[in-house]
């Protein structure tokens, strides 16, 4: 697996949260991914990388419900910053 995905496992084992995994492709729209798993988008999640200028940590993963929007303005207040942006694949973070 992927190293992030075995740190949100472990942090989900952690707290002894109920959940299981399904595998699918990668398809960029939570309704897409809901019908490929058979599920509803809010009993999902998704993960949007956020670029944060002028932080000592560049990039911020943020996991949200499947059937909710991301709030940019809120992400930034969260992390003490300014407004972040999209993470493209152009800009990669190692």
């Amino acid at each position: 697996m992927q190293p992030m995905f075995d740190r949100l496992v472990a942090l989900l084992d952690a707290h002894a949260a109920t959940y299981r995994v399904l595998m699918h492709d990668a398809e960029g729209q939570s309704a897409r991914v809901a019908e490929l798993r058979g599920t509803e988008p809010g009993q999902g999640a998704k993960a949007m990388l956020c670029s944060l200028k002028g932080q000592a940590e560049p990039y911020a993963l943020v996991i949200l419900p499947g059937d909710q929007r991301l709030d940019m303005k809120k992400v930034g207040a969260a992390l003490g910053g300014k407004k972040p942006s999209w993470s493209t694949r152009k800009r990669p973070c190692s």
